[in-house]
C-alpha cells in the first residue's frame, strides 16, 4: 500500500542507510541570508500531494498570474498554453473540463505554472502543481502538488506564529516533515493525496490567501521558509524508523500516551509533564452548557449507538487510569448510567466548547460547567510548550527530546 516514489525512503530510513545524524544545536544571533534551496547532500525528496478542500467540489475557481501550461496528469503533453488566466471558473463537461471558453476532454489536468509560478484556486494561491481530478457524481478532487520543503514552510507559518521563536518554529517544522513523510508512507494504493490542508492533517495556507475582509496575506514567509530549509531532510525516527509524529496546540500540563489516542503511535509518544505552555490562554479553561443541550447532545450520541436514554439526570467524570490516559464520562437517566471515553464524550458535546478531553465537570443550577485544561488531543509536541522551552533558552533538539523521549532526529541524504 505505499507509494513506489517513496519505498526508497522507506528502505533508507528503516536500514538507517543514506542517514546523518544531526548533532548541531540551532543556531543563535543574527540570520544571514540565505540561498532557499537544501544543502548538499541532503536527499531529494518526493513532492507532496495535498488536497486542497475537505471533500470534492462542483465548481473551483483558478487563477494564474503568469505564463503556464496544462498538460493531462502524469504527461509532458500540452493541450493548452497561456500567458495568464484571469480568474475563471472551471466546472466539468461530459468527458473532461471547461477552463473558460476552453473545452478540455480529459478526465485528469494538472495547471503547471512556469518557473517559480503560481496558481490562485478560490481565495488561496500555490506553489507548485494543480491537479484536477475528476470523480463520481459530477464532483472534482483539487490537489497541490508541492515541493516538500516549500510545503513544510507553509505548514510551519500556518501552524506556529513567528513570535513562538525560531526553535519552536525549527521544531516544528521538523515535526511537520516527519508527519507528512509518514503519511506518505502509508497512503493507501492509488490513493489520490496525501495529505489535507487542514489540521485534520496539518494546516497549510499555501503562498498567500485573501482574508474575509479582502486582505492579502502572506501563507508563508522568508522566514519560515528558510526555517524549512535550514532543517531540510530532517526527521524523528525511533530505533531507526520514521514514525508519525503527532502533535497538539496545548497539553495543559501534560502530554497524552500516544497509544491511548493512535493505533499507529509509535514508542516516543509517551506522557511527558508540561510546565512551558502556562502562558496559552487554553492552558486552563471553562465552558458552560446548558442542561437542555447537553441533554439533547448526549441522546444524539447514544441513538446512533442504538441505544436508549432518557432524561439526564447526573454526570460524573472518573479518574484518569494512568499517566497521560483518558478517563470515562458516567451518565444517569435515573434507571441506567452508561459510560463512554472523555475524548468520545468531547466530541460528541462539542470540541467547539469542550477543547480538551483533561475536564471536570460541576452542575450549576440549569448549567453544566466544565473546567479544563489544554486544547486538543495533547499527544506529542505541544506547540505552546515548545515556545516555552524557546523562551528558556532551549534548542529545537532539545525540545523534540522533550516530547518524543527516546527519538534521534537524523538527516536524510542522497550519500
Amino acid at each position: 500500500m505505499l507509494r513506489p516514489t517513496v519505498k526508497w525512503l522507506i528502505a533508507g530510513v528503516t536500514l538507517l542507510l543514506f542517514i546523518g545524524l544531526l548533532i548541531l544545536p540551532g543556531k543563535r544571533g543574527g540570520r544571514a541570508k540565505l540561498e532557499l534551496k537544501p544543502p548538499l547532500g541532503v536527499a531529494r525528496l518526493p513532492a507532496v500531494r495535498v488536497s486542497l478542500t475537505p471533500e470534492s467540489v462542483t465548481t473551483a475557481t483558478l487563477q494564474v498570474d503568469g505564463p503556464f501550461r496544462v498538460s493531462p496528469m502524469g504527461s509532458q503533453q500540452v493541450l493548452l498554453r497561456l500567458e495568464r488566466l484571469p480568474k475563471t471558473t472551471v466546472s466539468l463537461t461530459a468527458n473532461g473540463f471547461r477552463i473558460g471558453t476552453q473545452v478540455l476532454p480529459v478526465p485528469r489536468i494538472e495547471i503547471v505554472p512556469d518557473g517559480e509560478g503560481a496558481a490562485w484556486v478560490g481565495d488561496r494561491e500555490y506553489r507548485g502543481k494543480i491537479q484536477l481530478i475528476r470523480q463520481s457524481g459530477g464532483r472534482v478532487l483539487i490537489v497541490n502538488v508541492v515541493p516538500l520543503e516549500d510545503y513544510i514552510g507553509g505548514v510551519v507559518d500556518s501552524e506556529m506564529p513567528t513570535e513562538f521563536g525560531t526553535e519552536a518554529r525549527k521544531a516544528q517544522a521538523v515535526v511537520a516533515r516527519s508527519y507528512a513523510l509518514a503519511q506518505m508512507q502509508t497512503a493507501r494504493r492509488g490513493a489520490l493525496f496525501d495529505l489535507y490542508a487542514t489540521t485534520r492533517s496539518q494546516k497549510y495556507n499555501g503562498r498567500r490567501y485573501r482574508s474575509s475582509d479582502g486582505r492579502l496575506l502572506a501563507g508563508d514567509s522568508y522566514d519560515s521558509r528558510q526555517i524549512a530549509y535550514e532543517t531540510a531532510g530532517m526527521v524523528c525516527t525511533d530505533q531507526g524508523h520514521l514514525f508519525c509524529t503527532y502533535y497538539s496546540a496545548v497539553c495543559g500540563g501534560s502530554t497524552s500516551l500516544g497509544s491511548d489516542f493512535f493505533s499507529d503511535a509509535a514508542p516516543p509518544h509517551q506522557s511527558v509533564p508540561c510546565q512551558w505552555c502556562s502562558e496559552s490562554p487554553l492552558y486552563q479553561w471553562q465552558a458552560t452548557v446548558t442542561n437542555a443541550d447537553l441533554q439533547s447532545r448526549i441522546q444524539k450520541y447514544w441513538t446512533a449507538q442504538e441505544t436508549k436514554f432518557g432524561t439526564l439526570k447526573s454526570v460524573t467524570i472518573g479518574p484518569v487510569p494512568h499517566a497521560g490516559g483518558v478517563a470515562e464520562v458516567q451518565m444517569s437517566d435515573g434507571k441506567q448510567t452508561l459510560t463512554m471515553p472523555a475524548t468520545a464524550f468531547r466530541r460528541a458535546i462539542g470540541t467547539s466548547d469542550l477543547y480538551s478531553h483533561h475536564f471536570q465537570i460541576e452542575r450549576d443550577g440549569t448549567n453544566w460547567v466544565f473546567k479544563g485544561a489544554g486544547h486538543g488531543h495533547g499527544v506529542g509536541l505541544c506547540q505552546w510548550g515548545a515556545r516555552g522551552l524557546a523562551r528558556s533558552g532551549k534548542n529545537f533538539l532539545q525540545i523534540l527530546e522533550i516530547y518524543y523521549p527516546g527519538s534521534q532526529v537524523v538527516v536524510l541524504t542522497d550519500q
